[in-house]
């Protein structure tokens, strides 16, 4: 994000403090290019506003192997602390550059 993620590309993340996700950009192939959240599905332009992370829940990214998007770009609000810089997928690594505490 901003630019289009590519072809078969894949990540996951684990929370390692509890927060909230504010998506600040998202939007993905409907049904086929994917973020899951808390084993919840999210593709096209829904993405996971306002989900509850805890410690140990689990961010995955996959993208197939045809038609790409801008991708997607989620902030993490920490309970105490506000928002934190975001984080943006569509890259390998599943966010570009930037802020990562807190994920693994």
């Amino acid at each position: 994000y901003p630019s289009e993620y590519g072809n078969s590309e894949g990540c996951t993340m684990t929370a390692l403090e509890a927060g909230t996700l504010q998506v600040e950009a998202f939007y993905t192939e409907q049904d086929y290019d994917v973020l899951l959240v808390g084993g919840w599905s999210y593709s096209g332009q829904v993405g996971p506003q306002g989900v509850e992370l805890a410690v140990g829940d689990i961010l995955s990214w996959a993208s197939d192997g045809s038609v790409t998007k801008t991708g997607w770009k989620l902030c993490f609000a920490e309970p105490e602390a506000g928002y934190t810089e975001g984080y943006s997928g569509g890259y390998t690594e599943g966010y570009s550059g930037g802020y990562t505490e807190g994920y693994s």
